[in-house]
């Protein structure tokens, strides 16, 4: 397979200059195919060409029925309706509107959720080496290999060869419709699969972002490729695609973490994302753009010419938008841990806003890492605050749960009221608690803060959103969860009293005009329309016909009018249209200059950012004053242009600027980083490091982390912390700057060094070293007195694993592999020299624990007798066990006595331990298993499971032998519950034939696949309390705190679960975990009932007890219903996964002994 998807059919022949335009869209419209009346068809269209027409009554029919099941909560004036029900689309995800109010919807059948890392922890430990597309298709071509088939189980056939392989990767096609509400009466009533395809490539994702361009062109996001798609022969259909742009989607991450949020921008560029899973591009001009593990904003223009990342450090903003101004605004998805919150985001150009894929998966479950994460630790995901990161631009505000669809109000959608505010849906898996917002934003010096906020929608779910020509809001819905499902329905949510406004009809009108046949003159009063579509469909022509006169005249300083904000924004969209001019060399930049000394800011502003955007640097020196102008926006895009132009004496003076600003903008501090990148004068960045301003300083290191120079490393001498902490991060991070690696390593032997963010990359910069004086480095800080605890133990655990680092920065989680060859004995030495920490009852827990641990990792078997006397005298039985553990390890003669002293301990969990080493003991088989054989049925549970465990350690007849007397007694009923699990495992880990079989006869399966039908008490009762904790907080696949609340912190996205424990008995919390809609949490899910007389009752279930439960109907009335009145009861589907398919057996028995502690 070739890894550069092709152009296909009438490629040569469709090439045209820059400002010519194709069919149109109202020709695509007359194109269509001959429709099929139906009543009610079986299914939507599902093939190119494929068109269904309902009967407009019909289709009224459908949508009033569905629109009748469906409970929602609409703030006071609007109102929602049907638009299209599943007889048209299915699965449906981006959706776009052309002027005509045609909808041009992405269907996405196969959906990404069996691709999430989430499902595949094995996957984890590589995926951070993949760097390119082509390395992402070999990964899928091993993991998914033919030969695997049998085990891949998990794979859907879905090309139906009989094999579950990589190939199965293209068994489905994406889809784009056209949805067309044929008769006006509100209600679309004609469908037609106008594209199908997208499945050549196995690296493929979902369809994520269609947009209809004003050409008649249909853009497309489905990573690797940006396509463009047409129809070349006038039949409707989209018969051409061509890869604009190649090289997204690196590695596997979390689904629907995908390319998407296209929209053409006021320049005429088509803009797009990529979320974490990466990116790395080759241009046009043979330029390389890598951002292989975080997501990034793009833009390019639409022959596929000027590509460029625009911003990066994003995770998943779903979608974009464009204010008035040009303001690049979204809401970014957090990164799903307990206190974190989603943020509205100003993708600022140049900005990196933090987020890197390593921050979710990769070192945390690795055993020779750690669980440090930069992301939470270092506050990344917080709005500004002082000290925070200096390379990362911080969010506006924290924002609600699963930002999705996303637009802006263009001036006329709805009612005045929604006037400048900005539309996001809360996409949370469940319609019950789906909501949209509305916010509005305010100047704050270079950037924005939040203003207005509140809600618009509950009980929508929907991932997509776009503003009608009519300027009513139009929505996707996915009916349930977080992928296909096969069903689907858009969504029309109105103002009822702005939908019959004459202003709505004025703006329709227009934007169906063809505007090819009006003025001049007339354009240029469409300039100052209220609405930014019609401003922008003006401009967009009057550049067509490179009318720079009527731009030039529209952005001149003799139309402004104090206090008309119409008229300033006529003269931006003139300023626009200019550079767009600029940009395509049919004007000269000096057209533009008189405007950058604009008695209005913003004017002067807007025109630094087109001459910028153009790399006019033949004006360069009449942008340098505006870099001190007392406007904070002026001087930020006079910053960005200059840089932009390569303008080297502009260094200084944005320097200056940072200086004069003193750390109080950081959307300043973007900019001059942005620019210093961009000009590339690594001297006189380096030259900062002696000047006086601190704020310079951190942004000469950041730059100088951009252009990864090893000069960064002169600015770990600074005088102030911050600047040395931030060029430790250049150093270090994403791979780091290995030339300076050796002076990181160095400031460890600095006696007053603090702050954890530092020390940390001080330790790891030394563990990639791996050298002699690196070991004696870490060793002498761990020796030093008022170490904080968390960096002793960091210290101790690095010299633990110093033979056999992990392939993944203990910092970062950046893929460091491979690293210099190392001598384990200097750490082994190390860590003996630091036994008086480690065993000192004076030092912490923890302490103690990471000695004893890196002993066993480093292979120190020299201070066995050591970590013995621990096992014999220490006071706590964590330090204990770990030492047990580590005589195990190290494989110690002292391990026979160890067992001896453990199994007389007064703690459980040290008792067990020593029950679980008795197979490692140089015994008889048959000692052994007389031995645990006494512990089953007589010691604690913990004992006797571990005791279960250990036989299936053993090998030889008496072991088998054991197991079998056990599978006896449990298909007796005379195995305690709560071992019951642990014996089921034994039987399936002991690997001997006649032992696995009999899992068939108990009827659980080989993999115990029935378990929780044929023995749930085995996944109730038993349970490890404390890791059931860890597992709710930490669990990198089931991420219970991404939706529930426990203790203080998590999310709203489901029911808090802080007194689950006294509600439900351990029974119904398996059913909860394994079976989540057969439970629906009041206010959390829909329930439908059939009564005794007939009557259907359904709605949002609200309240529930024994005798009753109350319904919230679609009209907003609740109504009680008593339970005797029931004849049958249909849950709604839940958005939470069933959690048998994600957790282990003996991970849901601890999830639900921790749960009923919940009380």
């Amino acid at each position: 397979m070739s890894a550069r998807p092709r152009t296909t059919r009438r490629q040569r022949s469709s090439r045209r200059s820059r400002f010519a335009f194709p069919l149109t869209i109202a020709a695509l419209l007359l194109a269509a195919s001959s429709p099929v009346f139906v009543q009610t068809p079986v299914q939507p269209p599902m093939k190119a060409g494929e068109t269904v027409q309902l009967d407009p009554a019909e289709a009224r029919r459908l949508a009033e029925e569905a629109r009748a099941g469906q409970a929602i909560q609409l703030a006071d004036g609007l109102e929602a309706s049907v638009w299209a029900t599943a007889h048209l689309a299915v699965d449906t995800f981006p959706i776009d509107m052309d002027p005509f109010g045609v909808a041009y919807v992405g269907s996405t059948p196969r959906g990404s959720q069996w691709l999430d890392t989430r499902q595949h922890p094995d996957w984890v430990p590589e995926l951070h080496r993949l760097k390119t597309t082509e390395d992402l298709r070999q990964f899928f071509r091993e993991k998914m290999a033919t030969e695997l088939s049998d085990q891949n189980t998990w794979i859907p056939d879905y090309n139906g060869d009989g094999y579950r392989d990589y190939r199965d990767l293209m068994g489905v096609p994406e889809r784009i419709y056209r949805i067309e509400d044929t008769d006006g009466d509100g209600v679309a009533d004609r469908s037609t699969v106008i594209f199908e395809g997208f499945n050549e490539d196995i690296a493929a994702d979902i369809l994520g972002g269609v947009m209809i361009h004003h050409s008649g062109d249909v853009y497309a996001t489905i990573a690797p490729d940006l396509w463009r798609l047409r129809d070349t022969d006038g039949d409707g259909i989209l018969d051409f695609k061509e890869s604009l742009s190649h090289g997204y989607s690196v590695h596997p991450s979390f689904s629907g973490h995908d390319m998407s949020a296209l929209t053409q921008g006021p320049d005429g560029m088509i803009y797009f994302k990529i979320g974490e899973i990466g990116m790395n591009v080759v241009d046009r001009d043979g330029k390389r753009w890598a951002h292989p593990h975080t997501g990034a904003v793009l833009r390019i223009d639409p022959d596929g010419s000027n590509f460029e990342v625009y911003a990066y450090g994003v995770r998943n903003p779903q979608e974009i938008a464009f204010d008035d101004y040009g303001n690049l605004i979204s809401v970014d998805n957090d990164g799903d841990y307990p206190t974190e919150t989603e943020r509205i985001i100003y993708i600022a150009e140049g900005s990196d806003t933090g987020w890197r894929s390593t921050w979710q998966y990769g070192k945390y479950t690795d055993p020779d890492n750690n669980r440090y994460n930069v992301w939470m630790d270092e506050g990344l995901s917080r709005p500004h605050f002082p000290g925070q990161a200096a390379y990362i631009t911080p969010p506006i505000a924290p924002y609600y749960a699963g930002p999705s669809g996303f637009a802006y109000n263009p001036g006329t959608a709805l009612d005045p009221s929604w006037k400048n505010h900005f539309f996001v849906t809360s996409y949370t898996g469940n319609a019950a608690n789906a909501r949209i917002f509305g916010f509005t934003l305010k100047p704050k010096g270079a950037g924005f803060e939040l203003d207005e906020n509140r809600q618009m929608v509950q009980g929508i779910l929907a991932p997509g959103m776009t503003i009608g020509p009519d300027g009513a809001m139009y929505l996707t819905d996915f009916i349930r969860g977080w992928g296909p499902t096969g069903d689907g329905r858009l969504w029309k949510v109105d103002s009822i009293k702005g939908k019959g406004s004459a202003i709505r009809a004025e703006v329709h009108g227009l934007l169906k005009e063809d505007f090819t046949a009006r003025a001049a003159d007339t354009l240029a009063t469409l300039l100052q329309h209220e609405d930014q579509r019609v401003r922008l469909k003006a401009q967009f022509e009057l550049v067509r016909r490179e009318d720079r006169d009527t731009l030039a005249r529209s952005a001149s300083p003799e139309r402004v009018v104090d206090g008309d904000r119409l008229n300033q924004l006529s003269r931006i969209h003139g300023i626009w249209g200019l550079g767009q001019l600029l940009r395509a060399g049919r004007i000269e930049p000096t057209v533009l200059t008189p405007w950058l000394k604009d008695a209005d800011p913003e004017i002067r502003a807007q025109t630094a950012k087109v001459l910028g955007h153009a790399r006019s640097s033949s004006v360069a020196a009449e942008l340098m004053p505006l870099v001190d102008d007392e406007n904070a926006r002026v001087r930020y895009f006079s910053t960005i242009a200059l840089g932009r132009m390569g303008h080297r004496p502009a260094v200084p003076a944005i320097a200056g600027m940072l200086a004069a600003d003193n750390g109080q903008d950081v959307f300043l501090r973007t900019a001059a980083i942005t620019a210093f990148e961009a000009i590339g004068d690594r001297e006189a960045l380096n030259g900062f490091a002696s000047h006086e301003s601190v704020h310079v300083r951190l942004a000469a290191v950041v730059g100088l982390r951009r252009l990864k120079d090893p000069g960064v490393a002169r600015f770990l001498e600074d005088r102030d912390p911050l600047v040395v902490t931030e060029a430790a991060r250049a150093i270090n991070d994403e791979g780091g700057i290995l030339e300076a690696l050796p002076a990181l390593a160095r400031l460890l032997e600095r006696e007053q060094l603090e702050g954890e963010p530092l020390v940390r990359r001080a330790l790891s910069a030394n563990l990639r070293l791996g050298d002699p004086e690196s070991v004696k480095r870490v060793a002498a800080y761990a020796r030093r007195p008022g170490v904080p605890e968390a960096l002793l133990v960091e210290a101790i655990q690095i010299l633990g694993v110093w033979a056999k680092p992990s392939n993944l920065d203990r910092v970062d989680g950046s893929w460091i592999a491979p690293l210099p060859q190392r001598d384990g004995a200097a750490a082994q030495a190390a860590i003996a020299d630091l036994a008086s920490v480690g065993t000192a009852a004076s030092s912490p827990v923890a302490v103690r624990v990471a000695w004893i641990e890196s002993v066993a990792k480093a292979g120190a078997t020299s201070q066995a007798a050591a970590v013995l006397e621990r096992l014999r005298s220490d006071a706590d039985a964590e330090v204990r066990v770990a030492a047990l553990r580590a005589l195990q390890a190290l494989e110690a003669p002292e391990l026979a006595d160890a067992v001896a002293i453990a199994l007389g301990d007064t703690e459980t969990n040290v008792r067990m331990a020593a029950i679980s080493a008795m197979p490692d003991l140089d015994l008889p088989v048959a000692t052994k298993v007389e031995h645990l054989d006494g512990v089953i049925g007589k010691g604690t549970v913990g004992e006797q499971q571990s005791a279960v465990t250990a036989l299936a350690a053993l090998d030889g007849p008496e072991a088998t032998a054991a197991l079998g007397r056990l599978a006896d007694r449990l298909a007796a009923g005379e195995i305690d519950a709560a071992v019951q699990l642990d014996v089921l495992e034994a039987l399936r880990e002991s690997g001997a034939e006649p032992l696995v079989a009999r899992l068939e006869q108990l009827k659980v399966g080989r993999e115990l696949q029935a378990l929780a039908e044929v023995f749930p008490a085995a996944l109730t009762m038993g349970g490890d309390a404390n890791e059931g904790r860890r597992i709710v907080a930490q669990h990198e696949a089931a991420q219970c705190a991404r939706c529930h609340t426990v203790g203080a912190s998590g999310s709203e996205v489901g029911p808090q679960l802080n007194t689950i424990g006294a509600t439900l008995n351990r029974t119904q919390l398996l059913e909860a975990l394994i079976e989540p809609s057969k439970r629906i949490a009041p206010g959390y899910g829909s329930v439908s009932v059939r009564l005794q007389d007939g009557q259907v009752v359904e709605g949002l279930l609200r309240e529930e007890s024994d005798t009753e439960i109350a319904i919230e109907d679609a009209s907003g009335t609740l109504r009680r219903v008593r339970v005797a009145d029931i004849a049958e009861r249909t849950n709604g589907v839940s958005a939470m996964p069933p959690m048998n398919y994600i957790l282990t057996p003996r991970e849901i028995r601890d999830v639900v002994e921790f749960l009923s502690t919940l009380k």
